[in-house]
This record gives C-alpha cells, sequence and structure tokens, in this order.
C-alpha cells in the first residue's frame, strides 16, 4: 500500500514550528518564556502524539482497500477537480517548491489521474487537470476515508465532537497564520 504520511508530516513540522515560534517571539521581546509560551510547547507535542496516532489508526483501517494514492497526491486531485490550476499555484497552495510540485503531478499523469494543457493565451504557463479516472478515484477514496474516519470517532460524544470542531477552527487559523508569515 502506498501510504506516506507526508500531509502529517508537515503538519508535525508546523505544529513544532508553532511551539517554538511562541517561545522564540517571548525571547526576542525581551520577556522571560511564560506559562503561555510552555502551554504552547506542550500543546505542540500533544497534537504531534495525536497526528501520529490518528495517522497510524487511519492507516491501518486503509490497508485492506489497498489505497493505491497518497494522501498529498488526493489533495493536489480534489484542488483540481474545481478548475485547472497551474504548477506554481499547485506548489504555492501545498508549501513546496515548484519542482518537487511537477515531480507530483508527474506521478499523477503517468496514473492517467491528471493531464496538463499549455495555456493557449501563454505557451509558458501550463495547467494541470483533473482526468474522469481522476475523478471516479478521487470520489471513492474520498468517500471511503471519511467513512473509515468517521468509524473511528464514533464513540465520542455529540458535545466532544463539537469541542473537537471547535479546536480545529481555531488550530486552522494558528497555522494558517504560521504559514502566512513564513
Amino acid at each position: 500500500m502506498n501510504f506516506p504520511f507526508s500531509f502529517f508530516q508537515k503538519f508535525i513540522y508546523t505544529t513544532k514550528h508553532l511551539g517554538r515560534l511562541t517561545i522564540r517571539r517571548s525571547k526576542l521581546s525581551g520577556d522571560h518564556v511564560t506559562d503561555e509560551a510552555i502551554y504552547s510547547k506542550e500543546l505542540a507535542e500533544r497534537m504531534i502524539q495525536v497526528m501520529h496516532l490518528f495517522a497510524h489508526a487511519v492507516k491501518n483501517r486503509l490497508q485492506p482497500h489497498e489505497m493505491c494514492i497518497a494522501p498529498n497526491q488526493l489533495h493536489i486531485l480534489k484542488m483540481v477537480s474545481h478548475g485547472p490550476m497551474t504548477i506554481s499555484e499547485l506548489a504555492r497552495a501545498h508549501h513546496v517548491s515548484a519542482p518537487t510540485m511537477s515531480s507530483i503531478v508527474d506521478k499523477l499523469e503517468k496514473k492517467e489521474l491528471l493531464n496538463r494543457e499549455r495555456s493557449k493565451e501563454d505557451r509558458r504557463v501550463v495547467h494541470a487537470g483533473i482526468t474522469q479516472k481522476g475523478e471516479v478515484l478521487m470520489s471513492e477514496t474520498f468517500t471511503l476515508f471519511i467513512r473509515e474516519v468517521s468509524t473511528i470517532l464514533e464513540p465520542m460524544t455529540p458535545e466532544d465532537k463539537k469541542m473537537v470542531m471547535k479546536g480545529f477552527d481555531i488550530l486552522h487559523k494558528a497555522i494558517s497564520d504560521a504559514l502566512s508569515t513564513d
């Protein structure tokens, strides 16, 4: 099964970065390291633990289904399903270099999951678009992923699910803000 957790690795890097960022900002401002900074570091460490556990649980549940696409590739298919995008646009959205994204797009193109088209206005610009085979795989894989993750989360109470959703909203904003300042 091809299921590298590049998304989770990026997430782990970002959570470590958020913890260090808070401590570094405290030190740069001349303040001593506050309880808030230490709490941010502990939160980052807890997030790493949860992400590893989540990745392991999802991998175990998806393994019998022999997923043939990595999560980062699936996310690219999802993005181009809304309309063709340039390699540069995809690279920026994934926080990777254009050559790295080009390599990922090559793999998806070899699997006939997306195709490249040169712009009619500017021949230097290449757009990546999803194929019908890519749409089918993306739909089936997202459905499977959602079903399996829902099964993992099923034992949680509705109140706990609401709290986790609120936490994810806060986390999403914090990570987005951190990435926009890099």
